[in-house]
């Protein structure tokens, strides 16, 4: 599906997906419309590989997205400011790109999947309803990754993360208990916890 190929669409409810590659904007909207009614439902069908820049952002509307079986690739914006309460996520997902998921306002709960090794820069910041991150197979997680998530209580990393990028759960001052800092880590970035106060 090529790029901004249904750009600003308003009145679908329900969207299925198919085909290999979804393009930039392919589906996406201007911000000043994110709080209008709209899209409310999308699934992918198993051919989609990746997930274009922007192809899904801003529609506040959605509450319901399923990212089936086989997505590898999530591009940068591509479900920025979306509605959903969840994400079900592709267990073949590698990349989470650079805000792909930023100020989704309704989300709470997160489970990267094995396969998903990096995770960009403000991916999933300012998600205020966020409380709890389980990433347990991921290796990088960049710049603000989750900075502003301010419900934020619990997060699991794995044994194979290597990178903590700057200010990566700057704050998010709910965060408590024990973090397990694995042995290959190699940088944690300027103000990752500062004002963490009930980690132990």
């Amino acid at each position: 599906i090529g790029n901004r190929a249904f750009y600003g669409i308003k009145k679908v409810r329900t969207l299925q997906v198919g085909g290999i590659s979804i393009g930039e904007l392919a589906f996406g909207r201007d911000y000043y419309d994110k709080d209008l009614e709209g899209l409310e439902s999308i699934t992918f069908s198993p051919s989609v590989k990746i997930i274009g820049d922007g192809a899904f952002r801003y529609w506040g509307s959605l509450k319901h997205l399923d990212l089936g079986p086989s997505v590898e690739f999530i591009g940068n914006h591509a479900f920025a400011s979306c509605g959903m309460e969840a994400i079900l996520f592709s267990p073949e997902v590698k990349i989470i790109d650079n805000y792909a998921f930023m100020e989704c306002p309704n989300i709470k709960k997160l489970e990267i999947p094995e396969k998903t090794k990096i995770i960009g820069d403000w991916a999933f910041a300012k998600c205020p309803k966020l409380t709890e991150v389980t990433m347990t197979g991921v290796d990088s997680i960049a710049d603000g990754a989750f900075r502003g998530c301010t419900e934020l209580t619990k997060i699991a990393l794995g044994d194979s993360l290597r990178f903590l990028g700057n200010y990566a759960f700057h704050e998010c001052t709910k965060i408590e208990g024990h973090i397990k800092f694995p042995k290959p880590l190699e940088y944690i970035g300027w103000k990752n916890f500062s004002g963490c106060r009930k980690i132990t």
